[in-house]
């Protein structure tokens, strides 16, 4: 995957023969802050300034859309957060941070499967890279 500072990303698939062009994906309102595709290559998960977090098939088809996950800005440099959704190994579970939780979404059903409160942090298996959130 490759994003800029704009509302797009573009998945490129390298193992393809001959070389496919890449696919653009649009569909945030503002710009783009984090990319990850899922272990079973088959999702990405994307987060943006707008506030939202989208799942997009590998040829850019919007499958799921949270919108007002955290707080909007019009540009990375001043985005209250990072909001780095990150997927566990199998694939299985997309985490979201939050202000002060992080959702688990089960993939699935894209529901939420569970809510992880700072609270319980030590009481739960970490098996995700979650990005902390700076909120003010």
């Amino acid at each position: 995957m490759v994003t800029s500072r704009d509302m797009t990303f573009q998945i490129i698939k390298l193992d393809s023969k001959p070389s496919s062009p890449p696919t653009k994906v649009n569909g945030h309102s503002a710009p783009v802050l984090a990319v990850v595709i899922d272990p079973k290559e088959e999702f990405v998960a994307s987060s943006a300034c707008d506030g939202t977090v989208c799942i997009w098939t590998l040829n850019g088809k919007q499958v799921k859309n949270w919108d007002r996950i955290f707080p909007s800005s019009n540009d990375i440099m001043t985005s209250p957060t990072l909001c780095r959704p990150s997927w566990n190994p199998s694939g299985k579970f997309l985490a979201v941070p939050q202000k002060d939780h992080v959702i688990i979404y089960s993939r699935d059903t894209w529901e939420q499967a569970r809510v992880l409160k700072s609270s319980q942090a030590e009481k739960v298996p970490f098996f995700f890279r979650i990005c902390v959130m700076d909120l003010f």
